[in-house]
């Protein structure tokens, strides 16, 4: 058993080693320095966004989206760039116009947004209020008739957000890493108990880095 364990461990330690690749770094220069200075996430994310619109589903600012983000590839050679059918899906939808707000006591907004897909009103519509402890069928059958042709609206829960007089994340300065000492998944006893490669000198190619890295 020990004699095919050690021919086991000599297998490993020979296809590690095998397995090391010389790494180009001037390829990787050259992918860091396109990645930091020929960037296009900005003007992506600015397209698809602020330029585009929402996205939703069949949507005219998902359509918008699709025929630029088609075009920019193309210009880039990716010239099978473009839209491919993935199945049947209903109706498209699009915000136009919509507007919540109370007249009495006095004019007042109120935030408020369609639900996606949801049918548009005719005109403008005027109604009383009502508010419903929560929108299940004991309370909507607690209110029973009176629901009729009112606008019903849920009390909001507790909105109370503790001040916070401490910094929720705090960085690590150059000082605390050099003191924070060796934070690993694993440690090195353990590493080297199914490793026998690490009882050799490897920290001589390898450096060992903390999880914690310097931002």
């Amino acid at each position: 058993m020990y004699k095919l364990l050690s021919a086991i461990s000599f297998l490993f330690i020979i296809s590690f080693a095998a397995a090391q690749e010389t790494v180009d770094m001037q390829m990787m220069q050259k992918i860091k320095d396109e990645a930091k200075n020929n960037s296009q996430v900005a003007m992506i994310a600015h397209n698809l966004t602020d330029v585009c619109g929402p996205r939703l589903t069949n949507s005219p600012g998902y359509n918008r989206a699709l025929d630029w983000i088609t075009e920019i590839c193309k210009q880039w050679g990716l010239q099978n760039a473009g839209r491919e059918a993935w199945g049947e899906f209903g109706k498209g939808w699009q915000n136009e116009t919509g507007t919540l707000a109370l007249k009495v006591p006095y004019y007042q907004d109120i935030s408020a947004y369609p639900v996606p897909w949801c049918k548009s009103t005719k005109k403008t519509v005027k109604s009383e209020l009502i508010m419903l402890d929560d929108l299940d069928s004991a309370s909507i059958n607690k209110a029973g008739a009176s629901l009729a042709g009112k606008i019903v609206m849920i009390k909001p829960g507790s909105t109370n957000i503790p001040d916070a007089f401490k910094a929720y994340a705090t960085r690590y300065g150059d000082t605390s890493l050099d003191n924070i000492g060796e934070k690993y998944m694993v440690d090195r006893k353990q590493m080297e108990s199914f490793c026998p490669l690490l009882k050799m000198n490897i920290t001589q190619n390898y450096t060992w880095k903390k999880w914690v890295q310097r931002v």
